[in-house]
């Protein structure tokens, strides 16, 4: 007759330092792999936070680019105001220079605005990437900049553009279109490059003959027209005043951040 032996079903009960040593383990080792991915997290955040800076040192060159050309062409255009305003003025004392008086309407009519180039800091604000940079100072000069002053040379863009728009309308009044054929079947080009020949043709005004005519030569109507000159040329002045104020803001921006983020041979 077989006798089964059956295997003892009591363990022996582990040492409390045992168990003590498991759970040492696994907490170990959770702890770790969590301060692994948390360590791993924040090198890809960094180096977003580089990426997004080099993109923003980019964005802020291009900027202070237009900055120099959009002061150079108003600072060529504010004189032209300027000497309209004089023309206009001697014109309601009953001293009229017709082709002066045209020459400078169509020499002080446009002017440069600046674009500025915003999708670094687009795509840092909606990553929620600005809590990463460690320079609270610098963060707060970059809020300042695109939230501040990009906002207020906007809104002094604005400002221009309606004042031009309204110099415009009032100009109307007084100049005869149909003189210029040139400027009104030459196709806009946009250029940093001026078009010679339309420059030419526009210098070519002052030596018109006969002496172009004004549409309105009365003393009060030009004295209104001359106050909307004055409203352009303050605006522009305003506009620029600005402009000249970014162009010295990002220039500090760039510097503090191709120095924080070692872009500086970029």
């Amino acid at each position: 007759m077989e006798v089964h032996h059956h295997p003892d079903m009591h363990h022996k009960p582990k040492r409390w330092k045992e168990y003590f040593l498991e759970f040492l383990m696994i907490f170990l080792a959770v702890t770790l792999g969590f301060f692994a991915e948390s360590i791993r997290e924040n090198l890809s955040e960094k180096t977003k936070l580089h990426g997004y800076m080099e993109e923003m040192s980019e964005n802020l060159k291009a900027d202070t680019m237009r900055f120099h050309h959009a002061l150079s062409f108003n600072e060529n255009a504010s004189p032209c105001l300027d000497s309209f305003r004089y023309e206009i003025d001697s014109a309601a004392a009953g001293h009229i220079h017709g082709n002066r008086l045209y020459f400078f309407s169509v020499a002080s009519g446009t002017f440069s605005r600046v674009l500025f180039k915003e999708a670094a800091i687009s795509e840092l604000k909606n990553s929620g990437s600005m809590r990463l940079i460690d320079d609270r100072h610098l963060a707060d000069q970059i809020l300042e900049y695109y939230d501040r002053w990009v906002k207020a040379a906007y809104i002094k863009s604005e400002e221009l553009d309606k004042a031009t728009d309204e110099l415009n309308h009032e100009e109307e009044n007084f100049f005869n279109g149909e003189y210029f054929e040139k400027l009104i079947k030459s196709e806009t080009t946009f250029s940093y490059t001026p078009d010679t020949s339309v420059v030419n043709y526009i210098n070519r005004i002052r030596q018109r003959n006969p002496q172009l005519v004004l549409l309105d030569s009365n003393p009060a109507d030009l004295r209104k027209l001359n106050n909307e000159v004055i409203s352009t040329e303050t605006a522009l002045h305003n506009y620029n005043s600005f402009i000249r104020l970014d162009l010295n803001s990002a220039d500090t921006l760039i510097s503090k951040i191709q120095e924080e983020y070692d872009l500086k041979n970029n």
